[in-house]
Formats: C-alpha cells, sequence, structure tokens
C-alpha cells in the first residue's frame, strides 16, 4: 500500500470518528473497556436515571422509574459524569425513631441493631447502622441507616425498614414514640 492510501485511509477513519456516529462508537469501545455499566445495573448518565437493559456499541437502553425506555448515545457517557449505583454499594436511606423513654436506650440500640444486621435486602458490603441523633421535646430519636441498589425504590425500602424496626421494638417492649407511628401510617398507603 503506498503511502497516499495510508494518508487517505488515516484521513477518512479521522473523518468518521468526528461524525455523531463515530463518537457513538469510540464511546461504546471505552465503555465496554473501561467496564462502566452492564445490563442489569442502575446508573445516573447526565440527567437519565434507570436499569441497564442492554448496551451496544452505538447506545444504551436504560429503563427509567417511570418504565419508559430511554435509548441514551453513548457518546454521553463521555460527556457527562456517570453514577454506578449498583458497584457503589448503593444509595443510603435512613428513617427517624422516637423513644418514649430514656430507660429503654440500651435495648433499643440492641434491638435495631439486631434487625439491621439481618436485612435481606441491603446492598451488599455496606453496613447498616443506628445512631442516637438527638433528644427532642418529647422523645429521644434515633436514626436507622441502610443501602439500597436503586434509588428510585427508596420510598418503598424506608417503609420496609420502619415497619421491621417499629414491629421489633414493640416486640421487645421498647416504647416507640407517636411520631414514629404517624411516620409508619403514612409510608405504609398504597
Amino acid at each position: 500500500m503506498c503511502i497516499r492510501d495510508r494518508l487517505a485511509t488515516i484521513g477518512f477513519t479521522g473523518a468518521v470518528v468526528f461524525t455523531p456516529v463515530g463518537q457513538n462508537f469510540v464511546a461504546g469501545a471505552m465503555i465496554a473497556m473501561d467496564d462502566l455499566c452492564r445490563p442489569g445495573e442502575v446508573v445516573t448518565v447526565g440527567d437519565v436515571h434507570g436499569r441497564v437493559v442492554y448496551r451496544s456499541l452505538l447506545r444504551t437502553e436504560i429503563m427509567q422509574p417511570d418504565d419508559t425506555r430511554a435509548w441514551v448515545p453513548n457518546s454521553m457517557f463521555q460527556e457527562h459524569e456517570v453514577r454506578n449505583h449498583s458497584r457503589m454499594g448503593g444509595t443510603r436511606i435512613s428513617v427517624e425513631v422516637p423513644l418514649d423513654r430514656a430507660s429503654d436506650r440500651h435495648a433499643a440500640v440492641a434491638v435495631m441493631n439486631d434487625v439491621l444486621a439481618d436485612l435481606p435486602w441491603s446492598s451488599p458490603g455496606r453496613v447498616p447502622f443506628a445512631a442516637f441523633d438527638e433528644v427532642a421535646a418529647e422523645a429521644m430519636v434515633f436514626t436507622a441507616f441502610a443501602w439500597i441498589d436503586d434509588r428510585t425504590e427508596e420510598p418503598y425500602y424506608r417503609g420496609l425498614l420502619l415497619t421491621a424496626l417499629v414491629d421489633a421494638l414493640e416486640h421487645a417492649g421498647v416504647s416507640v414514640g407517636q411520631t414514629t407511628n404517624l411516620s409508619l401510617a403514612r409510608t405504609s398507603v398504597p
């Protein structure tokens, strides 16, 4: 191959790379090499958030929380910040648990830690915990923290977490503050 043919090939290749299709192709190759996301993982790319359904060298299909699909050009993965929530260990959620009596404090911490240690849905590699948060006008307030993989499901898992904590505390005879019971009623409404 003569020099003129080589330069023509390089020029053509360079011209293709600078087209939108070429940019998406190169970005798709980079996504694959860097292993940014895989189907099934939850990602945020710019303003788009959801679960990756399909990925090709040109675009990535993302199922959004409202069950719509977004076909994102792979060049967006280079132009915007990318967050892979599945690999980061998820999103932290929290619920407040007020106690009526100060004498229940130590028992409550033990019960809450037992519940948090046994959460089947908490993101692996992240340790849920309960922390004493404040003394309010009529209660001592604890905050319980856990992690989920998909932030769009936060209301559902907050409800599960609060229900599990309140049920276990009441079963152990710990007096749970009225504020929690009101929060529980709001979270369990369909």
